[in-house]
């Protein structure tokens, strides 16, 4: 019987979507240091979804960046008509060893979450936006390189990951 009650209770949590790396712990953008991505589990192919992620500044995108300076890390989950709530999760790094490049500020709806030394910024609740906006600050010195892993989902509501669609970056950002 307590069995049975905690791995209902391991379900209803899993299923409440608090973001893969608060939840499993996982790195699920599919990036380097990654796990597989959202897919994984949200698998049903549904909606169609693509991500796309930019980065601005002043309201103007850029592909550079200045150190110590803040930007605005915009993901966007285009789908289907009939996706009704959207999740997402990304990592900034840098360098041959993946570094952690940079630092998160949590915006409404978003977590930052820490898993092998590196923040990761994720959903924290389900969203009806498909657009997620987070502030990014550049490393306090130059870096070289830093690429944004993203992926994310687009999901029926349904309280599980079946029936849901993943789309994750083939390239950084």
């Amino acid at each position: 019987y307590m069995s049975f009650l905690l791995l209902s209770a391991a379900v209803i949590f899993l299923g409440s979507s608090s973001g893969p790396g608060a939840v499993q712990g996982q790195d699920r953008t599919g990036g380097p240091l990654a796990n597989g991505f959202c897919g994984n589990c949200h698998a049903a192919n549904a909606f169609n979804p693509t991500i796309d992620v930019k980065i601005f500044q002043g309201g103007s995108e850029v592909d550079g960046y200045m150190p110590g300076e803040t930007y605005t890390m915009q993901v966007t989950i285009n789908a289907d008509a009939g996706a009704q709530v959207y999740g997402f999760q990304a990592v900034a790094l840098s360098g041959a060893d993946n570094v952690q490049a940079g630092s998160w500020t949590e915006a409404m709806g978003t977590q930052v979450t820490t898993l092998s030394d590196r923040d990761y910024i994720e959903h924290n609740q389900r969203s009806d936006s498909n657009v997620f906006e987070v502030e990014w600050t550049a490393p306090s010195t130059s870096v070289g390189a830093i690429s944004f892993w993203s992926a994310g989902i687009a999901a029926n509501n349904a309280q599980g990951s079946g029936g849901d669609g993943a789309a994750r970056l083939t390239d950084p950002v």
